[in-house]
């Protein structure tokens, strides 16, 4: 057997062998330091929050922490940072420097850790599993946000009604509601403002002369695009065309709404259902159908409520306001939506077209139901006896052949 003399190990220059990956080092010191890395030892415990640490040093930054000691200064902006590579990832927003390069596309990043989740998107790979549900994310951080659904922990309390949230950007949505409070009112529609500048701009709407007049319906303007825009709901022109799918509407707002739909980011993510949404409210607006949370509660009947868009029409059932007039009869409604539809019976317009007939309907609502006609399609099923319906109107009205026989049952049965 060949002999190793020392002088031979140290000609090597990584005498100190690990024995479990083979890995070699140079010093006796970082091969004990590398095995506590199999091993899972921590040896180094904070005082004051006693967490553990594989290494001094990881230890003595930790501190920094509690201490607030922050001994890297930036010379060009005066910020501290408590770790010396954090001072150096700073220092590239003042030089732009981006020294990790995405081979795939290009793309360049100040951090190793930014490039490699940025690699994911390209690979799609998802390394962080739990082991719970076996849902796959592409960050930790994700991973242990998602967690907490499991574990029932909700380490975001909110400091002024001590609900605790589970995330801080809902926290965060929720604290709004306490800080919303819509203190400017219009003295004309009762309508609420958080800041008076918003109520000065609303109330131009109503001191604006109205010298636009619609020659069809009668109904009065104070600006030209408004009555352009009201007119296509007359004549069933849709000026604003997709180009992607042609498709047509008769307001630019609806045009720009649509090409949302029609993006390929949705950079909003349901940690629950891996939903995706592209704006953070219909996202916030979402999660509230997980965690069953309504925050909006109706003053006269404790009712609660996902969204307060919601509650303020609720609440119009017991106020018994109608803020939505009908100019031509006076007729009012709760909901602008209703008011647009009533109009029509005025009008006559019906701009809703079956595709197979062509006959046209005055609300979306009654051409669905009319489309069925056509496909065949009996969405509305009796629980009883499973008949199904096309009309949820029909349904309601073959129920009540169920009780009107459970009533006659129930009366031979006395009369017996």
């Amino acid at each position: 057997m060949e002999t190793i003399s020392a002088m031979d190990l140290l000609d090597k220059g990584k005498p100190f062998h690990c024995h479990i990956c083979d890995r070699d080092f140079s010093q006796k010191g970082n091969l004990q330091m590398h095995l506590r890395t199999h091993t899972g030892e921590k040896p180094y415990r904070c005082s004051i929050c006693e967490r553990d640490f594989s290494q001094k040093v990881n230890l003595q930054m930790h501190l920094r922490i509690h201490t607030g000691e922050k001994p890297f200064r930036c010379d060009m902006c005066s910020k501290d940072f408590s770790r010396k590579g954090d001072l150096k990832i700073h220092l590239r927003t003042h030089t732009g420097e981006k020294p990790y390069h995405c081979k795939m596309c290009n793309k360049d990043f100040s951090q190793h850790s930014s490039l490699v989740l940025h690699i994911r998107s390209h690979t799609g790979e998802k390394p962080y599993n739990c082991i719970i549900c076996a849902k796959d994310f592409s960050r930790k951080g994700d991973l242990n946000k998602h967690m907490r659904i499991h574990k029932g922990d909700k380490p975001f309390p909110c400091e002024i009604c001590g609900k605790a949230f589970y995330q801080n950007s809902v926290l965060l949505q929720h604290l709004k509601k306490h800080y919303k409070e819509k203190r400017f009112k219009c003295d004309v529609c009762n309508k609420g403002f958080s800041q008076k500048s918003s109520l000065l701009i609303h109330a131009q709407k109503h001191s604006a002369p109205k010298q636009f007049l619609c020659d069809m319906c009668g109904q009065e303007f104070s600006k030209d695009k408004d009555l352009l825009n009201h007119m296509m709901t007359h004549t069933g022109e849709r000026l604003f065309y997709c180009k992607n799918c042609n498709k047509s509407f008769s307001r630019y707002g609806n045009l720009k709404r649509h090409r949302c739909t029609q993006a390929d980011k949705k950079p909003f993510h349901c940690d629950m259902c891996s939903k995706s949404f592209f704006l953070k409210r219909t996202l916030v607006h979402h999660i509230r159908t997980h965690t069953g949370e309504k925050p909006f509660k109706c003053s006269v009947c404790e009712k609660c409520f996902s969204q307060n868009g919601t509650l303020v029409m609720h609440m119009r059932i017991h106020t018994g306001e109608r803020p939505y007039c009908c100019e031509i009869c006076n007729k009012g409604f709760c909901r602008n939506g209703e008011l647009l539809i009533h109009i029509r019976t005025h009008t006559g317009e019906k701009p809703y077209r079956c595709e197979t007939c062509e006959m046209t309907f005055s609300q979306n609502a009654h051409l669905l139901a009319h489309v069925r006609t056509h496909t065949g399609e009996k969405p509305f099923v009796c629980k009883l006896c499973n008949k199904k319906f096309s009309r949820n109107a029909n349904l309601l009205k073959h129920a009540r052949t169920h009780s009107e026989d459970s009533t006659a049952q129930q009366e031979s049965t006395i009369s017996e």
